[in-house]
Parts: structure tokens; sequence; C-alpha cells
């Protein structure tokens, strides 16, 4: 799903965040190393954003080598039995999958399956531009290629959570509306752009995108919480998911919902130490060469994003912190990293608003962490 960063929000809403009431949390697995007052503010910012946005629950991990780490759990996963959010709980990442394909799509240009500016026509002719449009155009964005994910489709999905999608209708939603630029001239956030990645890799490897992860990311990392479900359930221990009811204060649990529509865009889940070792990965570059980590950390403007954030191949970078961030109906999440300090930061939220406050919220850890690193706002 989009990522709703906006820079005309992030002032606005750390403000609100700082300034806000705060309410209670539930504290499952601690690790009281970072110092008292960082953890403080730590929690300062999770309760008053639970407050702020009418968050059911939260989970915050921070590790900094040679200064500590804290894993924390804040409100409920499961509002109808009271269950306490746990640390070890997984959710819907949505588009931090991004990251994921991304690292499939450059391993097999590292295996000369694939190159970064061939044209996608022979894997996908009915995309309007085929023959221009690049895999590097794709990855970053630049591709002009029309988001199927617009308003309308979100609440199609919203209403019908059980339906299930095949990646060629997802694509002929993207292509039925005029393409936003010619191809590379500019760049805008597009999830039909990822699901054409899936397809190109499941062309060119004979196997589905979600074996190809799991063989290629998820054993050789031994991310045992991190999985591609099929269907509507998702598997292991898991936080429910929550939305607007459409009624005032309450909130409606769409938890179960068939992730077909977003894919290879957004449809993975994970829980809060696979995505700290996930950052950690990415960051270094572990399952890539050199040369395509170089690749990879090559940043594109978007308007969009004004001057708050850059986007690479299938990497954002905001500021010092480069990672992803997640937006889907009943979660919201971001796996940042900061090179200089080896540190990653996750949150995850199991709701979702129009505004993402976890970026906000994510953003104001890294800034009560690193007082001395630069960050927009």
């Amino acid at each position: 799903m989009r990522i709703f960063l906006r820079a005309v929000f992030i002032g606005l809403l750390l403000a609100a965040v700082l300034l806000a009431a705060g309410c209670g949390s539930t504290d499952t697995s601690t690790s009281p190393s970072l110092g008292l007052d960082i953890e403080a503010r730590i929690d300062q910012l999770v309760n008053n954003a639970m407050s702020f946005s009418n968050i059911p629950g939260v989970i915050v991990g921070v590790w900094v080598p040679g200064q500590g780490s804290y894993e924390k759990a804040y409100g409920m996963a499961d509002i109808e039995t009271g269950e306490p959010m746990q640390t070890s709980h997984r959710v819907r990442i949505a588009s931090i999958t991004k990251t994921y394909v991304a690292t499939v799509v450059l391993q097999l240009v590292d295996e000369e399956r694939l190159s970064l500016d061939q044209t996608i026509e022979e894997f996908l002719p009915q995309i309007p531009d085929a023959r221009i449009i690049t895999i590097r155009q794709l990855l970053n964005h630049s591709s002009g290629i029309y988001d199927y994910e617009d308003q309308a489709f979100i609440e199609e999905v919203a209403e019908n959570p059980l339906k299930s999608w095949k990646p060629e209708e997802l694509i002929a939603l993207g292509i039925s509306r005029s393409g936003n630029f010619p191809p590379g001239s500019s760049s805008a956030y597009s999830n039909t752009n990822y699901i054409a990645l899936g397809m190109i890799v499941q062309q060119i490897t004979g196997s589905r995108l979600e074996d190809e992860i799991k063989n290629r990311i998820i054993e050789p990392l031994d991310l045992f919480n991190t999985d591609f479900p099929a269907g509507p359930d998702m598997t292991g221990q898991y936080s429910h998911g929550y939305m607007d009811s459409g009624t005032s204060g309450e909130l409606r649990d769409i938890t179960r919902m068939d992730m077909s529509w977003d894919w290879a865009a957004g449809g993975m889940t994970s829980n809060l130490n696979d995505l700290k070792v996930w950052a950690e990965a990415l960051g270094a570059g572990r399952l890539i060469s050199q040369a395509m980590q170089n690749e990879r950390l090559i940043w594109m403007s978007m308007p969009e994003f004004g001057n708050v954030a850059s986007y690479g191949l299938g990497i954002l970078k905001i500021g010092p912190l480069i990672g992803h961030t997640g937006a889907d109906p009943g979660y919201n999440s971001a796996m940042y990293y900061l090179p200089e300090k080896e540190a990653a930061i996750v949150v995850l939220f199991n709701y979702c608003s129009g505004i993402d406050i976890v970026d906000v919220t994510s953003l104001g850890i890294g800034k009560a962490l690193f007082p001395d690193v630069s960050l927009p706002f």
C-alpha cells in the first residue's frame, strides 16, 4: 500500500504526539540498557501516538551496538479478548515486502539472469511503453505506470477482504489508466511496479515469488517468523489488525484478509526480531554484491515526498535512515537502519489511519536516540 509520509505533516504530528496526554502501556519484553531517560522518551512517544490515533497496540524495538537495546510491547493485540500485545507477535508488514522483492531482483542481476537497464517488453508486453520501461524504473518507481491501489480500490478491498486477486488483474487495473509521466522523466510511488517485478521474477525462475523469497532470504537469515501467507489467515502468533469502522470511536477487526490484492507490493508478515535482522542485512547489503548494493542506494527524489525522503531500488531514505515503511488496512509499520551507527529501529502498529503517524513515531525515536543526527524535522 502507498507510503503516506508527507513533509507537511511531520512537524505538526510530532508536536502533537509530544504534547498529547500519555496512556498506559503493557511491557511484555524490555531490555533496559539504553538509559532510563531515552527509554522514558520512547515510551512517551509511543503512548502519546496511541492516544492521538486511537491505536490498540504497538511494538517497538531499538538496537544500537555499543549502546544498548530496547524492546517493548504496548496495549492490546486483540480487543475482544483483551490479549496483550507481545514483542513476538507477527503483523502484516505491507510495503516493507518491497525490500524483499527488490533484493531477489538484485540477486538475479548478480546472477546475470537479468539486467537493471533491460526493458520489460519480453516479460510484460501488455504494459504500455514496455519497450522502454526498464527493470530499474520499476524498482525506483520512475516507470510512470499508474498505481492500481487508488482510493476506490482500497475501499473495494476493505469491503470485500476475502476476495482473491490474480497479479494479471492488478496489472490490468494499473494500465487501465493513463501513465503518470513518460518513463524515466520523473518518479511517483506505484504498487503496480512491484506486481510487475513479482511476475518477472516468476517468469525468470520458473518458481513462485513466495518460494524465491523463502529460499533466498528467509531461510539464509533464519527469519523463522517471516512468511508470505496464502489465503486470508495469518500463521504463528500474531496481532489482530484494526481500522476505523465508520462509527465514531469504534474499530473494525480486519485481520482476516486475502493479501493477493497486495502480493509483491505488500503481502508479507513478520515480527519484531525478524525485522531487526532484516533491517541490518538490508542496510549492509549482505545478500547481494557490493556493486548491487551501490546500485540499490542510488537515491531518486519523489515530488510526493517533498524534501523529506528519497527512494532507491526498493528502499526508502529519510535523512541518514534507510529502510521502508508499510501501511495496509489493519497494520502500519516502519523499519529503519542507520549505517553510521549500525543501529536498527522497528515500530509496528496494529492499526492504520490515513496519516502515517508510524513515521513520526519512528523518526521521533531516532531523534531521541541520536540527537546529533540530522533528521527532517
